[in-house]
């Protein structure tokens, strides 16, 4: 597994919240009283949500101690802060009322930086019978997807692009005339201080498709969006001149089945 270590934390996690109003799609969609952000980071989501809701009762999940203290400098002592998955399940069931977990450009990197038990661990715990509500938010593209790319669009791209930075891409995913290699670098291409450890890892694990059907039968699907992020159109259009057309981000709700 290769070095999954943010050389530029501050850079990353400022990248991260500039999609906060999206990140929060869900907030209005259920009647969950209790939130898990599962990989917290520092502390960003939480601070959003608690500023719109401040009655409900939040707790923060991530493996990155770093994370976590910077989560800890961002959030009074209210807020239930742990690298310990059954502390943080065991808290929001003594909080009560309805709980949902949320899952924020996270999946992506299970895949990346998990083994397979892993990756069946993760989904295990998401779909813990405790939860009411699993809220997914992250990159992928649908499987109509695998096909050659526009030719004028690579050009445009290959014409503008940092070509150190596009070569060591395509010499790890292969050729951009490839229309996922090609969404895939366009994802990515911005995040120039942590080069090294983005390049290697792979945003688009899963299709669309493939999401759907990791989602187990216990729970049902409320909300399903397949999209474009704004902001990443803009930037696209102001550094390369193109339009892109891929839907490239995928959110979700589901519930928990009641039997």
């Amino acid at each position: 597994m290769f070095n999954s270590e943010i050389v530029d934390l501050k850079g990353y996690n400022a990248a991260m919240q500039k999609s906060l109003m999206d990140k929060a799609f869900f907030l209005d969609k259920t009647d969950a009283t209790v939130f898990i952000d599962f990989g917290c980071a520092n502390g960003a989501l939480i601070e959003y949500m608690r500023k719109l809701f401040p009655g409900h009762n939040y707790i923060g999940y991530d493996i990155s101690k770093t994370e976590l203290e910077l989560a800890r400098r961002r959030l009074d002592d209210g807020i239930v802060l742990t690298d310990d998955w059954d502390v943080a399940i065991n808290r929001a069931k003594k909080y009560g009322g309805k709980i949902a977990v949320i899952c924020n450009s996270l999946i992506h990197e299970v895949y990346a930086y998990g083994e397979t038990e892993d990756i069946d661990k993760f989904w295990q715990q998401i779909f813990d019978s405790a939860i009411d509500y699993v809220v997914i938010r992250d990159m992928c593209l649908s499987q109509s997807a695998n096909r050659p790319a526009d030719p004028l669009t690579v050009a445009k791209v290959r014409q503008r692009t940092d070509l150190p930075m596009l070569q060591t891409f395509e010499s790890q995913w292969g050729s951009i005339d490839d229309n996922q290699h090609l969404v895939h670098y366009l994802l990515k291409y911005r995040y120039v201080e942590n080069w090294g450890r983005e390049v290697a890892e792979n945003y688009l694990p899963l299709t669309y498709e493939h999401f759907i059907r990791e989602f187990p039968k216990s729970y049902q699907l409320e909300f399903a969006e397949h999209y474009t992020l704004p902001f990443l159109k803009k930037q696209l259009a102001k550094d390369f001149g193109i339009e892109l057309q891929e839907r490239t981000h995928a959110k979700f709700i589901l519930a928990k089945t009641v039997t």
